[in-house]
């Protein structure tokens, strides 16, 4: 069966005043998204598995936007897999700050699915993924998935740190002193439930798909 090549553009479509926090001159902060582990893959999510630790990579995606060890660990278990981490437009690698977009190419067939893994930054150890094993790149009649799929993003807890507020927290990426910071939580990857409140998935992040 031929094969499709895909464009997978992830924006960070966040604003000044997505996040709020607490009082005074911090009363909103903005809300990077750490480069993007991709996985092409059937069966199982190689990137986490919900109820289930977190691998060494998810946790250093989720507590620091590492994507290196995390890259390593799902390419064994993937068709293709890779990381994007140069904003469209920029000449280097960094975060994906508000306004920006991170693009990159994918082959599949039918019955291929798209995992992902990106660092909600202001927090202690959240990412957004499609949940279960991905996103299904085709349809029942092996018709090529196209358009914005951001509805099907959710935001996942790891499980591997104590979550502070958000956009506060003192062990959250942009305000800790080192990375691997900050209380062990000794949980597992679940749909982040903490009690705190968290921007709407779609006014953070946008995940479009287009075939060629």
């Amino acid at each position: 069966m031929t094969a499709t090549t895909f464009t997978v553009r992830v924006e960070n479509v966040s604003t000044a005043s997505t996040l709020q926090t607490p009082g005074g001159a911090n009363a909103s902060v903005a809300v990077p998204l750490s480069p993007v582990v991709w996985s092409v893959h059937t069966g199982g999510n190689p990137i986490w598995i919900l109820n289930e630790k977190a691998s060494a990579g998810l946790q250093g995606v989720a507590e620091d936007g590492e994507a290196a060890v995390l890259a390593a660990e799902v390419k064994p278990n993937s068709l293709s897999s890779g990381v994007a981490s140069t904003p469209v437009g920029a000449a280097a690698p960094g975060p994906l700050m508000p306004g920006d977009a991170y693009s990159f190419e994918i082959t599949a067939k039918p019955g291929d699915l798209l995992a992902f893994a990106t660092m909600f930054v202001q927090s202690n150890d959240l990412f957004y993924d499609f949940p279960g094993a991905g996103l299904n790149l085709f349809d029942a009649d092996s018709k090529a998935v196209s358009g914005d799929q951001t509805g099907q993003v959710v935001l996942f807890d790891a499980g591997t740190e104590v979550n502070e507020q958000p956009g506060v927290g003192l062990n959250q990426k942009p305000r800790q002193a080192a990375d691997n910071q900050g209380p062990d939580e000794n949980g597992v990857v679940v749909r982040v439930n903490d009690g705190f409140t968290y921007p709407a998935v779609s006014s953070v992040i946008k995940v479009t798909v287009t075939p060629k």
